[in-house]
């Protein structure tokens, strides 16, 4: 299972939820029909209500209509199963350990990444020298599953040296 966001609060009193995520493919899961699990016992809910309220994603679940009913998920964790999610995309988490190379320049390995609350980060390591990599589609030229390689156009200044 991965975790896709948390439920912050619970919002009026016909049993909506407001859910913080910054997952890469939140549109392809929070959508109708969509099964997900909540907290640490994995609670299977079915979402029959989604819809966007400024910077959250507001869940309905099916069999959940009372603020008493989803009052005990405040604060829990919002899991899918990986399975379920889209084959054609890759994940940023599944690119730890992937090469990255720059203009034919091996520039190191992806050993983290991390959100800055605008986007992903990849860590590039290489021997001494950590680089910090938005993860941005238009910043990649290829990524190469097979080979477990990134290539990717450096603009000047998208590259942090730490």
């Amino acid at each position: 299972m991965i975790c896709v966001g948390e439920i912050v609060n619970t919002h009026g009193i016909k049993g909506e939820v407001k859910v913080s995520s910054n997952f890469q493919l939140k549109e392809d899961i929070f959508k109708n029909d969509v099964v997900i699990y909540v907290g640490e016992t994995k609670e299977k809910l079915k979402i029959i209500r989604h819809r966007k309220h400024k910077n959250f994603d507001m869940l309905t679940f099916d069999n959940h209509s009372n603020i008493n009913d989803v009052l005990a998920f405040k604060g829990e964790f919002v899991y899918v199963l990986k399975e379920e999610l889209p084959q054609d995309k890759i994940l940023h988490c599944d690119l730890i350990g992937y090469r990255v190379v720059c203009k034919g320049e091996d520039i190191g390995l992806v050993k983290d990444l991390f959100n800055n609350n605008a986007h992903d980060i990849l860590v590039v390591k290489k021997e001494e020298k950590k680089y910090l990599i938005p993860c941005v589609n238009s910043f990649f030229e290829k990524i190469d599953i097979d080979s477990k390689t990134i290539k990717i156009s450096q603009t000047e200044g998208y590259i942090c040296e730490n």
